[in-house]
């Protein structure tokens, strides 16, 4: 079916975990948590919490950021670095195909307002995201039910034939007997493959509680990471195509989103 992921999507409550678990994660790969001590990144100047088991990690994560010009002292930088300077870290990585062409993801991540209200017309869910400046690189996302997050977008990058986006996220998430506050780090990757796109994600979170590292390697938080990931991929993909196969108008949508995004999948 049009839109439909290849991997198997699971039947979950689709608006749980939502925004926590935006971009994210199938098969995490756990960093433990040992001896270390506050360090310098070369090239960067971050200021990170390094361990030896962990080898480059952090500061090929910071190196991210520089490399897209953001200075790791000040504003969004610093944030960064005071999450990379905690003990404890989780890394977690999805990859999967979404039946779309690369153009059209684009375009759905780069027009945000209006993706949340084109899947909220098809899915019946209650999605919202409010820019809060002129550019879009900083934005409030809600469920309008449990989840609730401000991201920060970084400079995208085009090596070759594959887009890599950046984010830096602080937020909160409600589910079961859960509450979560906290930041983490959203890495994106998009390569076009003929009609289809694949795609891989990292979530990046970490922290100074010992208790929540051991939740985020369980097996119920996977679960409900790969869960939502595929739902929301999948539902974004399928709100997307069945707008572009029709010739319906809505009200609710901005009309140039409405024309460019029919236009991207020819």
């Amino acid at each position: 079916m049009a839109g439909r992921l290849l991997a198997a999507r699971v039947s979950v409550d689709r608006l749980g975990c939502a925004l926590f678990a935006t971009g994210l994660l199938l098969l995490p790969t756990l960093v433990s948590a040992g001896q270390g001590a506050v360090a310098s990144c070369p090239g960067s100047g971050a200021r990170v919490y390094a361990r030896a088991d962990e080898g480059d990690y952090r500061c090929e994560l910071a190196q991210q950021f520089t490399d897209r010009g953001v200075d790791m002292s000040t504003g969004a930088g610093a944030s960064v670095s005071r999450e990379l300077g905690r003990p404890y870290a989780t890394r977690l990585q999805l990859a999967g195909t979404a039946e779309l062409p690369r153009a059209s993801i684009h375009l759905l991540l780069e027009a945000l307002p209006d993706t949340a209200r084109l899947i909220n017309i098809y899915e019946g869910t209650r999605y919202e995201v409010q820019y809060l400046d002129d550019a879009g690189t900083r934005f409030f996302a809600t469920n309008n039910r449990n989840m609730s997050a401000v991201f920060t977008r970084f400079r995208t990058l085009y090596p070759d034939r594959t887009s890599r986006y950046l984010m830096f996220e602080n937020g909160e998430a409600k589910f079961l007997f859960w509450h979560f506050k906290g930041s983490a780090v959203v890495e994106l990757g998009l390569v076009e493959s003929e009609e289809e796109t694949e795609f891989q994600a990292s979530l990046h979170i970490f922290t100074d509680s010992k208790r929540f590292h051991s939740f985020f390697q369980s097996g119920i938080f996977r679960y409900i990471v790969k869960s939502v990931v595929l739902r929301i991929i999948g539902d974004m993909a399928d709100a997307a195509n069945h707008l572009i196969e029709s010739d319906r108008e809505f009200s609710t949508l901005d009309p140039s989103f409405v024309s460019r995004l029919r236009a991207s999948a020819h």
